[in-house]
Order: C-alpha cells, then sequence, then structure tokens
C-alpha cells in the first residue's frame, strides 16, 4: 500500500528480476531505481546494497555505451561503502567492460578478485556462477579459447556436483562456444543440447545462445539449411531485447552461418549489422572482430 516502502521495494525488486530474465535492460534499470529509492525511505540499507550492483549489470548488459557504463559502474563501487559481497558482483560487471575496451589485464583482475571474494565469504554457488557473467565472455573476447574453456568447465561441474539446474545452462551454452571456437564440433553440439533440455522458457540469453551456437555446428557439418533457421531463430529471440551486445554476436554467428554456405553478399551484410551493433555499444573489440569478418568475406567475393 501506499508508504510501504519496504513492501514497494520488494515488489520493484521482483519486476527488475523479470525484465532481467527477458534481456530487457533499460527497463530493469529504471525498476531497479525505484528499488532503490524505496530501499532508502524504509532505511533499509541490506536491500539497498541488492540493487546497487543490478544498475552496474545493466549498464553493462544494455545500451549504454561503455564509457559511460563504466563511469555508472564506478559510481556504484563507490556507494557501496566497503560491502565485499555487493563488490563482487559489481566487480564482474566492470570486468566485462574493461574487457569491451581490449584491457584484458584489468578485466582478469577484476574477475578474479571478485571469484575470490566470493569463495572466501562462502558464497560458493554465487562463484560458480563466474564464468556465465564474467570470466567465460571476457576470454571469449579476448580469444583466449583454452582460458575460456577452463573457467566454464570448473563451473560447470561445480554447478552439476550442487545439481544445479537453472544458471547452468547459460554456462553449458558458453561452454559450446568456446567448443566450437576450438574445431571441437561433437562436443559443442552436445553441449547444446544439454543446455536446450534445461534452459527455460523464458531465459532469454540462453535461448539466443544455444541456437547461435548449434547454427554454427550445423552449417560446418553441411546442413546449410537447418543452420539458416536456427540462426534466424536465435536473432529473433535476442533482437526483441535491450542488449546490443548480444544482438551482435548473433548477428556475426548468422554472418559466417552464410559464408559457410557460400552467401557471401548475405554473409557482409550480417557482419555489418554486427558491427554497427557493437559500435552502438560500444564495445571496441568486438567491433573490430566483426569488421574484419566483413573484409575477409568481401576479398573472398572479390576474387
Amino acid at each position: 500500500m501506499a508508504g510501504d516502502h519496504a513492501g514497494l521495494a520488494r515488489a520493484w525488486r521482483i519486476l527488475t528480476n523479470i525484465h532481467f530474465a527477458s534481456c530487457a535492460y533499460s527497463d530493469a534499470t529504471m525498476s531497479a531505481e525505484r528499488m532503490i529509492e524505496e530501499a532508502r525511505l524504509a532505511g533499509d540499507r541490506p536491500m539497498e546494497l541488492r540493487a546497487l550492483p543490478a544498475l552496474a549489470t545493466c549498464a553493462q548488459l544494455g545500451p549504454t555505451p561503455v564509457p559511460e557504463a563504466i563511469a555508472i559502474v564506478e559510481g556504484v563501487l563507490a556507494e557501496l561503502e566497503g560491502d565485499r559481497k555487493a563488490e563482487a558482483y559489481t566487480q564482474r560487471a566492470l570486468a566485462n567492460l574493461e574487457a569491451m575496451r581490449g584491457r584484458f589485464d584489468e578485466a582478469r583482475a577484476l574477475y578474479q578478485a571478485s571469484r575470490a571474494t566470493l569463495d572466501d565469504l562462502g558464497w560458493r554457488f554465487d562463484a560458480a556462477l563466474t564464468s556465465a557473467i564474467a570470466s567465460g565472455p571476457v576470454e571469449l573476447i579476448a580469444g583466449d579459447l583454452v582460458a575460456a574453456e577452463r573457467e566454464l568447465r570448473r563451473d560447470h561441474d561445480a554447478l552439476s556436483a550442487m545439481g544445479e539446474r537453472n544458471y547452468i545452462s547459460t554456462t553449458k551454452a558458453f561452454l559450446a562456444e568456446a567448443l566450437y571456437r576450438q574445431g571441437r564440433d561433437e562436443e559443442a553440439l552436445a553441449m547444446t543440447l544439454e543446455s536446450e533440455a534445461i534452459a527455460a522458457d523464458d531465459d532469454v540469453a540462453t535461448q539466443y545462445l544455444w541456437r547461435s551456437v548449434r547454427a554454427k555446428v550445423v552449417a560446418r557439418a553441411g546442413d546449410h539449411a537447418a543452420a539458416e533457421q536456427l540462426s534466424r531463430a536465435a536473432i529473433a529471440i535476442i533482437e526483441d531485447t535491450q542488449d546490443p551486445d548480444s544482438q551482435g554476436y548473433a548477428w556475426v554467428d548468422f554472418a559466417q552461418v552464410l559464408q559457410m554456405a557460400g552467401r557471401k553478399d548475405d554473409a557482409v551484410e550480417a557482419a555489418r549489422t554486427a558491427q554497427a551493433r557493437f559500435r552502438t555499444k560500444g564495445n571496441v573489440e568486438s567491433e573490430g572482430r566483426a569488421r574484419a569478418l566483413a573484409e575477409r568475406v568481401e576479398a573472398e567475393v572479390a576474387t
């Protein structure tokens, strides 16, 4: 009811989580801000500390350009007043943003510090989410596939040992990407099947990701029609979000699928679309790789 600030804070927290699941990060930012406001009016500092890292995550994953997003995340860190768990969550967002601008040493130091803090505090489950949230994506951006697999495999096995059946679907999808990029297609395909089997229908990020990876595996096996269908389905899922970075990756994967099918002009167009999405976010590392892909395919067309 009106004036029940603690109740309103909890209500805004629920809405924030709903927006997160659908990758509606601009909407999640607004609801997290309302959650913080109501928590402060209620004098509920623990609730406020739950919401502040959400602002950092929204800045990382949503359409906020990288330089502005980094400023937001650093502002959140300054407000946390030494709360180690909240700082660890926030460091993961900053690790991703640093990787997007090519500062991989800083990114690695951040995700390693985050994991170490969560382990030290005894938050084993939260620590085991590090690779799907930060270290896996960071190493994939860096192109260190061995490190990406190592990080993802460790957390995958830890979550499996816990009997976890929710977040592990995302870890499996990222692990499939690391395996595919190492040429281990059978393992990658198996991992996408496992991800598909347990991913929640409303887990937008995972639903797009396993399809996008499997499309490349299927394309490399020569079934170009099935690969295109999967890739288009992945794009349709992620396009209806406020996540330009993931949209960029879906378009890169589609470009590769089209390239393998011999549809070079369409592949260039898809790669340029990916490049534009990464540019919108300010992910200069992935934008550069999308540009290089477009240029490689253009060179194939010219020969």
